[in-house]
């Protein structure tokens, strides 16, 4: 009895507690790409995402012009972050703002669909299927109690738009000429 007793007492001295995590992803279109959390690295399920502005008519998924966004998993990590230009946008480097390239909607777990909210700011939260069935971005068995959440700013609280980077300059040069023009005027 004696010897069950301290085998029992041995094995729960060295019985690691069962540790699981909640992890919260960010994306938002003016950062670019999110880092995938080191715990994650090759545990997420490959796959699209696809935030529509409106669903193609008669369908539950969206084509063309109607795609906002696309976040794709690949090798158990987020590869890819996009966001659709509106007409006439340069793209903007160092952004998810470089247009929507060309994917395969049966990649991986195949694509997730979701529609926008209609009012900004427009965050979506992404919620995939964790285990053995999961969905585009999520855990891939073993799961061991962890579990995964999106949140993806599609647009910003206005919808302003907000001069390129590279266009503030001759802003600024047209400005001082203007201000030189009026000084000439007055003296």
């Amino acid at each position: 009895m004696r010897g069950v007793l301290s085998l029992a007492l041995l094995s729960a001295a060295f019985t690691l507690p069962a540790w699981s995590a909640a992890f919260t992803i960010t994306f938002d279109e003016t950062t670019g790409l999110p880092t995938t959390p080191a715990a994650l690295v090759g545990r997420l399920q490959s796959g699209n995402l696809v935030l529509c502005e409106a669903f193609d008519l008669g369908t539950s998924i969206c084509t063309g012009s109607n795609i906002s966004d696309l976040v794709q998993w690949a090798g158990g990590s987020i590869s890819l972050f996009r966001s659709g230009l509106e007409t006439g946008q340069a793209p903007v480097p160092g952004t998810a703002e470089l247009g929507i390239p060309a994917f395969d909607p049966s990649f991986g777990a195949g694509t997730v669909y979701m529609l926008e909210p209609t009012a900004l700011p427009e965050v979506i939260t992404y919620n995939p299927t964790q285990g053995a069935n999961a969905t585009p971005g999520g855990i891939i068995p073993p799961v061991m109690g962890d579990t995964v959440i999106y949140a993806i700013t599609s647009d910003a609280a206005t919808g302003e738009t907000v001069p390129e980077p590279n266009a503030l300059p001759f802003l600024g040069m047209a400005l001082v000429t203007l201000g030189l023009v009026k000084k000439r005027r007055t003296v």
